[in-house]
């Protein structure tokens, strides 16, 4: 049976895992560090029925703590606690030894641990033939380029509570969306918007009135205008246009007449007619709202010349404006101003200083912070907008954390209790789950990517654990668990790391690769990835680190998709005037070139159908399928929303439709077949 944990002599030289080239003499250093103890698994469990482990112990503060077998390592924190998964371990009996070594490259003695891998043979495996999952979400029509928009948050602008404080309505990006506030589902409620700014509910809940700024050609170019839309079936009716970018409205007493706020001033609009008046000039843009009774409305300013923010009043009979509130305290936007029912306090943003929500009494003036971010430790924080519920017992914010990325939360306004309801994504990767149903996101924050599950039928969204600092790509394990990531760290150096999405543990593959790694995708084995760098394409060892050259003149570097035999990989790479597809022998290094396609900005993706024939190439401006046989291109789609902006292309298990990631029309699926 395995002996106890006892300190060993040995003291190898320590390689670091992924260089190209690696001394492996062993050398003898007089240790001048403790050794590491292992906590778990504790010395009587030596026999397991997995091939990956997680060892957990203890050290001296700051120490590297490294498995001389496996080449992992991992550092101890300040506690001196340490944390090292290790994967793809040997069945049978190992000796695993760990080592400390501090930062002056001072290594331990060896801890000893011997295990034993027993994996029990599977008792029924899927017939090759099975068919691929059947997609989930909404499903595009039957021609090639058509597209299907999937629910997922990406880009809110502003939000408003329906009447019965059960959703929210969303302007995000270029559509309205409607999110279920007790269950996080989404729904798309209107598409092909065109800079959707801010709505107000109408008295029935089933209607909405809906801003749009448009795109301006120039400053003060009037195509902003009015739409009514049904939240249940999408329809839109335009009721006017000719708004110099509206920013705020609210509807008036019997529903027959709303505010409307632009830069030119505050419009009375007969939403029977389409018929607008100009009764008030403000100096700045913003929000505005109507207090009870409809006789009077607030909104925010600056008092002229000074930069100071005042909250004003308009008597709706008279038309005459008056001051109520300020100057008040702080940076006060006036892009948001939320008034309570009773008309006796408002909600409004600081966007300076300590970001957050304040309250202001509008009998007194008196200021309240209701929610404050403090100073961010890096970036900064930000609040998109507010939103009080029908009720005014709560407050709900759109609001940017730099480690934490955008997300909506709610304040009770009666205990302070605070929770965050949901979360928008703006991914720059992404992966599907093997049955289809779901993809994993890697959306930007203040230095790397953090990661997310979201259902592809409602929206619904899971902060996964593990962040990726710096990376450039990922590609998921078909465990759906784990991933590996392209890295590279501020001083230029590329590595090779894998995060366990249910733990976070993150542990180091390769690094000091010989080139900068941008692009990975794992072999069908499980055990190694290719990596696309610039100028050659790599093979890596996911459990050795140790990296191999597979062909070396590859002009820049590109998306990678591998064939179902393992064989070859395909691999798109662009010099900036023309895209080329490439085929690459992976036993003999040899590239063709395939075909070459016009590029349409920065490449976003390459997918193989499953039969192996053709390829579909993804970039910021196009999707093209190439013929591998013959290498005719044919045009999918260009300029998704009019915009060359697709950040990234996932094909989907069929072979028939894409998931596309876009700035504008957030997850969309393109029919590619």
């Amino acid at each position: 049976s395995p002996s106890g944990e006892t300190a060993i002599a040995l003291a190898p030289q320590i390689v670091e895992a992924g260089t190209t080239t690696a001394s492996t003499t062993a050398t003898t250093t007089v240790p001048s560090v403790e050794p590491p103890t292992i906590l778990e698994p504790g010395a009587g469990t030596s026999t397991f029925a997995t091939t990956t482990l997680i060892f957990l112990g203890a050290a001296e503060p700051n120490r590297i703590i490294r498995e001389i077998i496996t080449n992992a390592s991992t550092t101890s924190d300040t506690d001196g606690a340490w944390m090292l998964a290790l994967f793809s371990l040997p069945e049978g009996t190992t000796t695993l030894t760990f080592f400390a070594e501090d930062f002056a490259g001072n290594i331990s003695s060896g801890t000893p641990r011997i295990i034993f891998i027993y994996l029990p043979e599977a008792t029924s495996s899927p017939p090759d033939d099975t068919p691929p999952p059947a997609l989930v979400g909404p499903i595009p029509g039957p021609l090639v380029g058509d597209i299907a928009e999937i629910p997922m948050l990406y880009s809110p602008k502003s939000l408003v509570i329906t009447n019965d404080g059960a959703k929210a309505l969303i302007a995000d990006g270029n559509r309205i969306s409607e999110l279920e506030l007790a269950s996080g589902r989404v729904r798309i409620v209107a598409r092909g918007l065109e800079n959707p700014t801010r709505m107000a509910i109408e008295a029935s809940g089933e209607t909405a009135l809906l801003l749009e700024a448009g795109k301006p050609e120039f400053p003060g170019d009037p195509i902003g205008r009015i739409l009514r839309v049904n939240i249940l079936t999408g329809e839109k009716t335009i009721l006017a246009t000719g708004f110099i970018n509206p920013r705020g409205i609210a509807i008036e007493r019997e529903g027959e007449t709303a505010l409307v706020r632009t830069d030119s001033g505050i419009y009375r609009l007969d939403l029977l007619t389409g018929s607008t008046t100009l009764f008030a000039y403000t100096n700045i843009n913003g929000d505005i709202a109507v207090g009870p009774g409809a006789t009077q409305a607030f909104f925010l300013t600056e008092e002229i010349f000074q930069g100071l923010g005042v909250i004003k009043k308009i008597d709706l009979a008279t038309d005459e404006v008056t001051t109520i509130a300020g100057p008040l305290e702080g940076s006060i936007r006036g892009d948001a101003i939320e008034l309570s029912p009773d008309g006796t306090f408002a909600l409004v943003i600081v966007s300076a200083g300590d970001s957050g929500i304040k309250k202001i009494d509008l009998a007194t003036g008196e200021e309240s912070y209701l929610f404050s971010t403090g100073p961010a430790p890096f970036g900064s924080y930000s609040i998109t907008d507010i939103a009080l519920s029908p009720d005014a017992s709560e407050v709900f914010f759109w609001w940017t954390s730099p480690n934490e990325g955008l997300m909506l939360s709610s304040i009770n306004l009666t205990n302070r209790e605070f929770k965050t309801i949901a979360r928008a994504r703006a991914p720059r990767a992404i992966a599907i789950t093997q049955n289809g149903s779901s993809i994993i996101t890697a959306s930007p924050t203040y230095f790397g990517w953090y990661f997310d599950e979201v259902e592809l039928e409602n929206g619904i969204g899971t902060r996964l654990a593990g962040f990726a600092e710096n990376a450039i790509s990922f590609a998921l394990f078909p465990s759906d668990t784990e991933i590996v990531t392209t890295n590279v760290s501020y001083d230029f150096i590329s590595s090779i790391k894998r995060i366990n999405l249910t733990t976070g543990l993150i542990s180091t593959i390769a690094t000091n690769l010989p080139s900068q790694a941008i692009y990975i995708a794992i072999e069908p084995n499980g055990e190694t990835a290719l990596v696309s760098t610039i100028g050659m394409l790599l093979r890596v060892n996911l459990t050795t680190g140790e990296t191999t050259v597979i062909a070396d003149q590859i002009d820049g570097a590109g998306p990678i998709a591998i064939d179902s035999t393992g064989a070859n990989a395909f691999l798109a790479s662009s010099n900036g005037i023309t895209t080329s597809l490439l085929r690459v022998d992976l036993a003999s290094g040899t590239t063709t070139r395939i075909a070459d396609m016009d590029a349409v900005g920065v490449l976003a993706g390459i997918g193989l159908d499953p039969d192996g024939e053709n390829a579909v190439v993804g970039s910021a401006g196009a999707l093209v399928r190439v013929n591998l046989l013959t290498g005719e291109t044919t045009p999918i789609l260009s300029m998704l929303c009019e915009e060359a902006s697709i950040r990234n292309m996932a094909l989907e298990s069929t072979g028939e439709t894409a998931l596309v990631t876009h700035d504008t029309c957030g997850l969309v699926r393109v029919r590619v077949k």
